[in-house]
């Protein structure tokens, strides 16, 4: 009986996985983002005013047909998230700040969506989960205050969750590594193997990390999320 039981149960995996393979479609993807950052601050006035910043994203789909209507589509990618900073402050006494600031992450992302069909589109929602692979703020600006006093080069971005006194080295800013959020998206289905889609994705996790040796700091006053719109075509390889 133990035997037959045994055998059943791989015969039940064996028919899933050929079914599975059977319906399963596979492809590649890649688009452009347009990316920021969400700032929820304690003191309001602190927040910066960024702007978008242009990127791409470019990886592997998968999808599977849950029913007639439904399909769970995920994946993995290759995305790059980020803001822009102009500056064009007043910093008091007359003096003024102009130039830029750029920072540039790459994240690797999970997308764990669910669409539903109408017609030949497809409205999805769902959670990804992306992880920091590298990342980096380029500036240059220059303070006017009698004179000229220009600053530029180049900072690294470190991942850490908390930071402690050693932890962080010159031109490095530290970063949350992980990003865990939520994506609604609407795509066309051009033909049965090319999708047109556009993508709204909210992230939800805070990126500022802990601070071990400031007792009265709390990430939850300095809260930034990542934003990012996203437009762009899904090639399917075969089922």
């Amino acid at each position: 009986m133990k035997n037959l039981t045994k055998l059943s149960l791989v015969l039940a995996v064996f028919v899933f996985t050929t079914q599975v393979n059977a319906q399963l479609r596979y492809g590649v993807k890649g688009g452009l983002n347009f990316t920021n950052v969400a700032f929820n601050y304690a003191i309001p006035a602190d927040e910066i005013d960024t702007q978008l910043k242009p990127g791409f994203y470019l990886g592997a789909v998968v999808s599977y047909p849950i029913n007639d209507m439904l399909n769970f589509e995920s994946g993995l990618v290759l995305s790059t998230k980020g803001f822009n900073y102009n500056h064009k402050d007043e910093v008091g006494s007359g003096a003024t700040v102009t130039g830029y600031d750029r920072s540039t992450i790459t994240y690797l992302i999970i997308p764990l969506h669910v669409t539903y069909d109408i017609n030949q589109f497809q409205i999805g929602i769902g959670p990804y989960v992306g992880f920091g692979l590298s990342g980096k703020r380029k500036y240059d600006y220059t303070i006017q205050d009698g004179g000229l006093d220009r600053n530029f080069g180049e900072e690294k971005y470190v991942f850490m969750s908390k930071v402690g006194p050693n932890d962080v080295g010159n031109n490095e800013i530290p970063i949350k590594g992980l990003d865990v959020g939520l994506d609604f998206s609407v795509g066309y289905m051009v033909s049965d193997i090319l999708k047109i889609n556009a993508e709204l994705g909210l992230g939800l996790t805070n990126l500022t990390p802990e601070i071990t040796d400031e007792p009265n700091f709390n990430p939850a006053d300095y809260k930034t999320m990542n934003r990012a719109f996203s437009i762009g075509v899904s090639y399917f390889l075969g089922e």
